[in-house]
């Protein structure tokens, strides 16, 4: 077992259909993984996991419309290439 940890540029045109993927090189296939944002306003969360690719969905939490709640996903085309996210990802 490996413990990596891996950062990456989120994607210039986020798609809800497409979601964005880390690849963890170092490793065939990670078992467990849990990913954060290098800034605040954004909750990413590990999808799904196949092989030693991992594909992450992000949500924020949207203040400004009719009713607060729960964290909704990002919408298709926002631009999180500022944003890096950090994998900590367990692998064999």
């Amino acid at each position: 077992m490996k413990l990596i940890v891996k950062t990456a540029a989120g994607p210039s045109s986020y798609s809800s259909t497409a979601k964005p993927t880390i690849t963890i090189g170092e490793v065939e296939k990670v078992t467990k993984a849990i990913i954060n944002p290098s800034t605040g306003g954004y909750l990413p969360e590990v999808h799904s996991i196949s092989g030693n690719v991992i594909t992450y969905i992000v949500r924020y939490f949207d203040y400004n419309a009719g009713e607060d709640g729960v964290a909704i996903e990002v919408p298709n085309g926002t631009n999180l290439g500022g944003i890096n996210f950090t994998v900590m990802a367990v692998g064999i």
